[in-house]
């Protein structure tokens, strides 16, 4: 989850939450192909227990834009240059696009009814989607890397205009960040996630192996682990060869640098802390201490108290439904309307969960 709360805000993270939850067409978008499919799973995961089951491209081609006509629930990620191809007024109706570059979400036009609209935030059940905002906010907030304009939760509407804070709910309200003065520091993390590997090896690679499976150069200098610098083979690889030579692959393998790493905040709250000048201390400081944004394999602490916060949203909401199933009908399987009413919702959450109940996932 470290690459989706690095590049959403909280309040956008629950925006596009809330469209898949009501199975809206979505497009992530991004420059950078490496973080589209991280992210997809990660939003998929958070809708636990319910399983997606519309249509899912991770990374999408560019020469494949006629899916985004599909009259059915997708959910696809692409490039970025989209976004500055095709202007608002000419994206497919009813589309949302998340800007995962610049923590922007699109909201567009609301093809729900035979009237265009449009679209606003999704109408999250108010005190249960605060309560997660909330908790969200304890765990993965200082994750997040403001974007250059310095706004945090963007989102827009279908002619490109920003929705403005009165227009939205508690949890997608958004906020000014005056110390993010550019993009230099989030386009280097992100930047980082391009990159297969880290710029250190001990050595690079002088030799492989022959059709015989013996060593034609020298991998290590250590004494006695492969050859020597005379080319005889010593210790294991005398004994034991395949051993040995997955013994030095796992060396190499110690000495990548981790690819998705920046200096360690100095504070909690944010992570850009201060713009001057470093010392020499604090260089080195931050050399030896720093904080990674794995986009493969996410802190599994952090990863569990997302998806336990995320799972109580839903065990608050839909704690009672099992009152509100009939078992020996094929008409009307679940009473949906006075499972709704027992929920004493407002009138805007109430449409969203009766939106969710339709769903194929429910």
């Amino acid at each position: 989850y470290q690459g989706l709360f690095a590049c959403l805000s909280i309040g956008n993270v629950l925006a596009v939450w809330g469209c898949l939850l009501t199975e809206t067409r979505v497009v992530l978008c991004s420059k950078r192909y490496s973080l589209l499919c991280p992210i997809a799973e990660a939003f998929l995961s958070l809708l636990f227990p319910f399983e997606w089951q519309g249509m899912y491209i991770p990374v999408m081609s560019y020469s494949m834009l006629d899916i985004l006509e599909a009259p059915v629930p997708y959910f696809v990620g692409m490039h970025s240059r989209y976004l500055s191809e095709v202007s608002p007024d000419k994206r497919p109706n009813g589309v949302v696009f998340v800007d995962l570059d610049k923590d922007v979400v699109h909201l567009g036009w609301d093809d729900s009814t035979n009237v265009n609209k449009q679209r606003g935030p999704p109408n999250l059940p108010d005190k249960d989607s605060f309560k997660l905002k909330s908790r969200m906010e304890e765990i993965v907030d200082n994750l997040f890397l403001v974007p250059p304009s310095g706004i945090k939760g963007m989102m827009t509407t279908g002619d490109g205009d920003l929705v403005d804070n009165s227009l939205r709910e508690r949890y997608a309200h958004m906020t000014m960040h005056t110390e993010a003065k550019g993009s230099s520091t989030r386009n280097l993390v992100l930047s980082e996630a391009e990159k297969a590997f880290g710029n250190q090896m001990v050595k690079p690679i002088e030799g492989f192996f022959s059709e015989q499976g013996q060593l034609t150069g020298r991998f290590s200098e250590r004494p006695g682990s492969l050859t020597d610098p005379t080319g005889k083979a010593h210790g294991p690889l005398k004994r034991n060869p395949m051993k040995a030579m997955a013994q030095a692959q796992r060396d190499r393998m110690k000495a990548y640098s981790n690819p998705f790493s920046i200096p360690q905040p100095t504070s909690f709250s944010s992570p850009f802390a201060s713009h001057s000048s470093p010392s020499n201390s604090q260089r080195s400081q931050r050399s030896t201490s720093q904080q990674s944004y794995d986009l493969a394999e996410p802190n599994e602490e952090v990863a569990d108290l997302v998806r336990v916060a995320f799972l109580r949203f839903f065990t608050t909401v839909f704690n009672k439904y099992e009152r509100y199933i009939v078992e020996d009908s094929d008409d009307l399987p679940f009473r949906r309307d006075s499972f709704l009413m027992d929920l004493s919702l407002s009138s805007g959450s109430r449409e969203f969960v009766s939106a969710v109940l339709q769903t194929q996932m429910f």
